[in-house]
């Protein structure tokens, strides 16, 4: 049982390494680039997961009060991981850009289309400037924001059921022609070197010894 256990952290544990790997190539290899956020539960989740797993190999497979604390915490993060993962991120295209085409986009679908420029605070407190894209039909009210970062362009609707209306102005973005830029996706090479850097640390301090264990 607790080779078992073992052996399910190591791949919990590379579960992330490959996920951040696989974001970084897929930047890198399109000239635009769409990630929807929810991909990165795949790199949060399996940590939380093999965190909670250590704890229990640590007490020789049984739940006391500190597990559960752990186990707790951890339905926690993972909960509000899910509720706050949602939107997309853009790479290749330029705010502008990306404005325009999902005005089009939307209209095309039949709805009205209200842009203004504001503010909008992120989770760290951080003001940035934002357009903000009111998408209504007879009986539908959507808000989408678009904010940028560097390279990075985010998609992000108001409410989580306004996703719907997002998915089908992804192809559009898809297929805007534009020339590859390496600095428009610089940070695909930053998820590569931060999944080495996981990769390196998680063989040091976790692979290693767990390998050593199950042979």
């Amino acid at each position: 049982m607790l080779q078992t256990l073992q052996i399910l952290q190591v791949i919990l544990f590379s579960i992330p390494v490959l996920a951040l790997l696989a974001i970084g190539i897929l930047i890198l290899s399109r000239s635009v680039s769409i990630i929807d956020q929810r991909i990165f539960l795949v790199v949060f989740i399996p940590l939380l997961l093999a965190n909670t797993l250590a704890i229990m190999e640590g007490d020789g497979l049984r739940l006391d009060w500190r597990a559960w604390l752990i186990l707790v915490a951890d339905l926690v993060l993972i909960t509000g991981a899910v509720w706050l993962l949602h939107g997309f991120q853009v790479y290749g295209l330029k705010a502008e850009t990306v404005e325009t085409v999902l005005v089009e986009a939307f209209r095309q679908q039949g709805f009205t289309v209200k842009t203004s420029s504001t503010e909008k605070r992120d989770l760290w407190g951080r003001t940035r400037e934002a357009c903000l894209l009111t998408v209504e039909s007879a009986d539908i009210h959507h808000q989408v924001w678009i904010t940028a970062r560097f390279n990075e362009v985010f998609i992000r609707a108001e409410q989580r059921s306004s996703g719907k209306i997002l998915r089908p102005t992804l192809p559009a973005l898809q297929g805007e022609k534009v020339p590859y830029e390496l600095k428009a996706h610089v940070v695909g090479i930053l998820y590569i070197i931060l999944a080495l850097l996981f990769a390196f640390l998680s063989w040091i301090f976790f692979f290693e010894p767990r390998l050593i264990l199950i042979e």
